[in-house]
Formats: structure tokens, C-alpha cells, sequence
């Protein structure tokens, strides 16, 4: 981070900084907050947590004002972002007031509903997921001459600092969005850290462990393991027709049918705040729109098939909304 962002003067850095927010937050992220914005040039102006003695508290440690009420976020004129890095229910009126000035950017659950979509009261929030941004893979030359993949397999996990298993969720139908057609059954299985394996009604504030399997209309197979009670870890494997592609923390490697190494390179450090902190201040960073509706149907089926015990699929779940 530059000498001009080691002050404590919110208002004088927001004059230097790439981008002024506001955030939503819970008492055990304030480390999480601090890594973040020292990631990029980030001035953050206030905070907020559940309570107003949590905001105190986080007020506190971050050195920063305090706010008292989330339907305040939005009114810091400076605050182009507001971050929700917790999980927070805020009526539909409340968030189209604050995207009246602010982009809004959660990282701790998924951006909306299908039935949030299906009505039109889509809440104007975007999500940040962390597969998201792998240059090596967003490389135009490098997607033309792999081809569509046949088959992934992804490890994801995170503390729950990070977001719950709605947010890992949407990190998975995203990437798998990006390299399969669109999914014709989705399976799931959820297990809490307790042992528990009855599901909630839906994912929000739910962490633990979620295995899903997903086959696409041409027969390509997507499985994930998914998981909030863990240290941050991302591997990837995606099958296609040159053979393996294999992405570790450090390195992402090549290799032909025949298991040969064709190529195989390092990967800068993309620690998860960095990978945050970059969509918050360059949100194009994370490639083209995305299909959101396409994200949600397959969270939304995944959660279901955890509740049903049977395969669901994500198509039928928005013809069936499209009808109401």
C-alpha cells in the first residue's frame, strides 16, 4: 500500500485513492477488511456491523467512523462501493436507494434469486467470485485452441470470513458457466460442521461442506467440492480436447492426452483479498458480464437437489419462474 494510504484521515485519502467505499461487515473481519484495502488504492470511508456495539468495535480497530444503520451506507456522496463482505438482509427499496449512488458488491452470498429475476425486482448487487479471474484461462487465443471443456473438477474452500457456502457456491456455477453449456441436471449433497445433513430453506448463513455434480446438454460433467471450514484453497482441473489443464495456488500446467507436460508456468500470488480488492476497483477485471440468471439456476438447483435428494435441473427451475 502507498505512504498516502498508512493515514487516518478517510477524507483526505479519498481525494487520492482509485476508489472510495463504505462496508458492511462482521467482527471477525476486520483483518480480512485491512488486507483487502491495502490490496489496492482504496480509501474506505466508514463501517458497519450487525449491531451498534459490533459498529463500535470495528470502528474502533479499523480507526474509521462508524455506522449506525446500513440504510446509511449510501449516503458518503464519496462512497463509489458499497461492500457488503457479510451477510445482511436489506429490504428491496433500501438496496435500489443505495445503487442510486453506489455500485453494491457482495462477497459473502449470492447477488440475487431467480424469483428476484423472474418478477423484475432484481437487486442491483454484483458478485465478486474468486474463480473468476485467471488470466491464463480468459486468454481469447488460448480458449479458441482448447475448446469447450469436457470435464471439471474443482476444489474450493474458504474460511467463513470469506463468505458462506451460497458465495463458494456461486464461485463454482460461475467458472463452470464460463467452460461448460448450460447444465441439463444438477446433484448435491450438504453437510454442516456439525454433522447435520438436513439442509436449510436456502444457503444464506448456511457454511460446511457441499459436494455437486453437474452434466451439461452435451454430456460434459462438472464436480466441486466446496467447503467453508478451511483455509482459502483453489484447484482446478478442466478436461478438453488438448488434453488437461491443472491450476494449483502457484502454478497453472498443460498437458497433452497422453499425460505429457506441454507447458507449465507460475502464477502470480492472488491471495483471495487481492482477487476482492481488484473487483471492487476494476470490475472489468473479471472478464464479460455475466449470464446471471444462468449462475443463479444452478445454485438454485444444486440447494434444492440437497433438500430433495434427486438430481435437479436449472432450466426447468426458470421455465417454471418465466410462468408465474
Amino acid at each position: 500500500m502507498s505512504e498516502a494510504f498508512q493515514g487516518s484521515d478517510p477524507a483526505s485519502l479519498a481525494s487520492v485513492a482509485d476508489l472510495s467505499m463504505v462496508v458492511w461487515c462482521s467482527a471477525d473481519q476486520a483483518e480480512l477488511v485491512r488486507r483487502v484495502v491495502a490490496a489496492e488504492r482504496i480509501a474506505l470511508l466508514g463501517v458497519c456491523g450487525a449491531d451498534p456495539m459490533q459498529t463500535a468495535t470495528l470502528a474502533q480497530a479499523l480507526g474509521l467512523p462508524g455506522i449506525d444503520d446500513p440504510r446509511k451506507l449510501g449516503r458518503d456522496p464519496e462512497a463509489g462501493v458499497v461492500w457488503l463482505a457479510a451477510d445482511v438482509e436489506l429490504p428491496s427499496e433500501t438496496i435500489r436507494q443505495l445503487a442510486r449512488r453506489s455500485r453494491i458488491v457482495a462477497t459473502s452470498l449470492q447477488p440475487s434469486t431467480l424469483a428476484d429475476l423472474a418478477a423484475g425486482e432484481e437487486a442491483p448487487i454484483e458478485a465478486a467470485p474468486l474463480t473468476a479471474v485467471l488470466p491464463p484461462l480468459e486468454d481469447p487465443e488460448f480458449r479458441a485452441q482448447f475448446g469447450r471443456a469436457h470435464g471439471i473438477v474443482a476444489d474450493l474452500a474458504g474460511p467463513p470470513q470469506l463468505g458462506g457456502i451460497g458465495a463458494r457456491l456461486y464461485d463454482f456455477a460461475d467458472l463452470t458457466a464460463r467452460w461448460l453449456a448450460p447444465p441439463a441436471s444438477v446433484t448435491a449433497t450438504w453437510l454442516a460442521a456439525d454433522g447435520r445433513s438436513s439442509p436449510p430453506p436456502s444457503p444464506r448463513g448456511a457454511g460446511g461442506t457441499l459436494s455437486i455434480q453437474l452434466r451439461d446438454e452435451s454430456g460434459a460433467v462438472a464436480v466441486g467440492l466446496i467447503s467453508t471450514a478451511s483455509a482459502w484453497r483453489r484447484r482446478l482441473a478442466i478436461t478438453g480436447p488438448l488434453g488437461l489443464v491443472e491450476i494449483g495456488e502457484q502454478t497453472i500446467a498443460l498437458r497433452d492426452e497422453a499425460g505429457r507436460l506441454v507447458d507449465c508456468e507460475a502464477l502470480a500470488a492472488d491471495a483471495p483479498e487481492a482477487q476482492i480488492a481488484r473487483q471492487l476497483v476494476h470490475p472489468e477485471s473479471a472478464g464479460a458480464p455475466a449470464d446471471r440468471a444462468a449462475r443463479l439456476a444452478i445454485c438454485e438447483a444444486a440447494w434444492l437437489s440437497c433438500r430433495t435428494g434427486a438430481a435437479e435441473s436449472p432450466s426447468q427451475l426458470m421455465e417454471t419462474l418465466r410462468r408465474r
